[in-house]
C-alpha cells in the first residue's frame, strides 16, 4: 500500500510538472506571436503609410488578447495565495 500511494503522488507531481512545461512553452509561442505580429504591422505601415487599405486588422486588440492569455497562465504558474484543496 506503502508503495501504490507513494508511486501516485510521484505520478501526480510528474504530471504537475508536465503541465507547466506545456504552459512555459505556450508563453513562448505567445511571445513569438508577438514578434511576429509587430513585424506584420511593420511591414502594413511600410505598404500604406496613410491606412487607406479598405479592411484594417486590429493590432492592438491582437495584443490585448495575448496579454491576456499571458496574464491568465502566470496567475495560474504562480498564484498570489496557495488555493483551497475542496
Amino acid at each position: 500500500m506503502k508503495y501504490f500511494i507513494f508511486s501516485v503522488l510521484i505520478f501526480s507531481n510528474i504530471c504537475f510538472a508536465n503541465e507547466f512545461d506545456e504552459l512555459a512553452t505556450t508563453q513562448r509561442l505567445l511571445d513569438q506571436v508577438q514578434l511576429s505580429l509587430d513585424r506584420a504591422r511593420t511591414v502594413a505601415v511600410q505598404f500604406d503609410p496613410n491606412n487607406r487599405r479598405r479592411y484594417l486588422f486590429d493590432y492592438k486588440k491582437a495584443n490585448e488578447d495575448l496579454n491576456t492569455m499571458r496574464a491568465g497562465i502566470d496567475r495560474y504558474t504562480q498564484p498570489s495565495r496557495a488555493q483551497p484543496l475542496d
